[in-house]
């Protein structure tokens, strides 16, 4: 009789791979084939057992990588990430042996001039992608480029040096048929898909203009969502028929457009946070009267840069070690004249302004249905505050789960938006890379390098902090019963039980 089960399971198993296609059922063990995951969801496969202690009874192995803040991303026995050599300026894609943690093949290109980066990033932020037969990278000092999983480059795409404030960040996705690129930067926005065999471009679309913000670039890695593209841009979510690039729809939504959109179901959630998104971090903006009567020490009815105080306020981030802005340092965007000065029309500008970017952010989770600008009405619930400026969230087990500066972690009913928790983890810094999710547990990572485990549950309750002494800017990835976290000096492999 158990032989018979046995005999039956297997054909249903051979049934199911020849209907899905071939490595289907093993995809959903052993491949995080982009940035965070499957569909970018950040959860793994229900079979996965993995470590709450991160230490070395639990660690496979370790490897010293170049800088980069890409996440891995793995296929099987392969896991391929990007890296940066600064001295001669060069941008590797490296594959590592995922069992031994031996790096087996790296391939590098020396762009002639690289891209403006953000002090804290750097030229290889972008996360690799792989479908099973060739892994496919993107840099924004140089393009696109395709290699099979030996190292050998099938094709490139150049691409020129983006205006961009603070680099590329974006990372490529795969179709069926495309490879798809968001290039969302200053004055240069389009959505692009070449042919992932050739590199031949099959339709480019260019972005429209969605706001008055000072930064227009976006940085969110697109989301394949019913054959649809999904874009979390500057001050919207809007999505692009795979097939053609034609734009379907948009929801309007206060946002800067860093985090990547998650979906269950049809239910899409984002973290849609902004720089003036919370009333309690901005300062105080006195009308021209008050400011001069305030400030104006010689009298001439004008404000130079000398009169604004050091600690006039404008908006705070304490999570950020009080990495606040403060109008001293935006005097020359308030003095539009350049004449030293601020008057009364300058400064009632700079105002009205600020006061049209102040929305408030928020976790929003919406279904998109029909064409053109989405009503309100089709917004299901709104979480304000606490909303991470870079992670994105992650929907595990009916709750979404998100972590921002400062450590602070928030669980929400998927449902209804109901917070069933916001609390700290006593694990302070800034927050960059994005939480995951298996076997009951969710792992988030701090910038300082402290990984908390807290158990998938509607109160909070924190499993283990483990502190690898290390900044992490990148998404953990996991495969088997084995998560792979990059820091700034390594890539870690930890297993649980049944070592895979």
């Amino acid at each position: 009789m158990r032989n018979q089960i046995g005999h039956f399971t297997l054909r249903i198993i051979l049934l199911l791979s020849l209907q899905l296609g071939p490595g289907h059922i093993f995809a959903q063990k052993m491949a995080w084939p982009q940035f965070h995951g499957k569909d970018c969801s950040g959860v793994a496969g229900i079979n996965s057992k993995l470590p709450i202690e991160l230490n070395n009874n639990t660690m496979l192995w370790k490897t010293a990588c170049p800088i980069g803040h890409s996440s891995p991303v793995i296929w099987e026995d392969r896991l391929f990430l990007t890296g940066f050599i600064k001295n001669p300026g060069t941008l590797q894609t490296i594959c590592i042996n995922r069992t031994t943690g031996r790096i087996e093949w790296t391939k590098g290109v020396n762009p002639e001039k690289l891209e403006k980066y953000h002090a804290v990033s750097n030229a290889a932020a972008s996360t690799p992608v792989t479908d099973g037969k060739r892994v496919y990278v993107y840099f924004g000092s140089y393009g696109l480029l395709c290699y099979d999983l030996e190292g050998r480059l099938i094709w490139d795409y150049s691409m020129p040096l983006p205006e961009i404030l603070y680099g590329t960040a974006t990372s490529p996705i795969v179709s069926r048929d495309f490879l798809l690129l968001s290039h969302d930067v200053q004055n240069d926005s389009y959505l692009l898909a070449l042919d992932k065999s050739s590199g031949e471009p099959v339709w480019k679309v260019m972005l429209p203009d969605v706001s008055n913000a000072h930064n227009k670039s976006g940085y969110s890695t697109p989301v394949l969502f019913n054959d649809q593209v999904i874009l979390h841009r500057v001050w919207e979510i809007s999505a692009y028929s795979v097939k053609d690039g034609c734009r379907i729809w948009n929801f309007p939504t206060p946002s800067s457009g860093v985090s990547t959109p998650i979906f269950h179901e049809q239910t899409i959630y984002a973290g849609t946070w902004q720089v003036f998104g919370e009333k309690d971090r901005v300062g105080d903006l006195p009308d021209f009267a008050t400011l001069t009567s305030m400030h104006d020490t010689n009298g001439d009815g004008l404000i130079s840069k000398t009169e604004i105080p050091d600690d006039m306020l404008l908006m705070s981030r304490p999570e950020l070690e009080d990495n606040s802005v403060y109008f001293k340092s935006i005097f020359g965007m308030i003095d539009k004249n350049g004449d030293g000065l601020i008057d009364q029309i300058e400064w009632k500008n700079i105002i009205e302004w600020l006061n049209s970017v102040f929305k408030d952010s928020g976790l929003i989770a919406f279904q998109p249905d029909g064409h053109g600008e989405l009503p309100l009405s089709q917004l299901k619930w709104k979480v304000t505050g606490k909303v991470p400026e870079v992670p994105s969230p992650v929907y595990y087990k009916g709750c979404v789960y998100m972590c921002k500066n400062g450590g602070i972690l928030t669980c929400v009913d998927a449902k209804n938006g109901n917070v069933f928790y916001q609390e700290r983890i006593d694990a302070k810094g800034p927050y960059y890379a994005s939480p995951v999710a298996a076997d009951n547990q969710i792992y988030i990572s701090s910038g300082k390098g402290i990984i908390t485990v807290i158990k998938a549950d509607r109160k909070i309750d924190i499993l283990a902090r483990n502190d690898l002494k290390e900044g992490i800017f990148a998404s953990p990835a996991i495969a088997g019963n084995t998560i792979y976290i990059r820091t700034t000096e390594h890539l870690y492999a930890f297993s649980g039980e049944d070592n895979d």
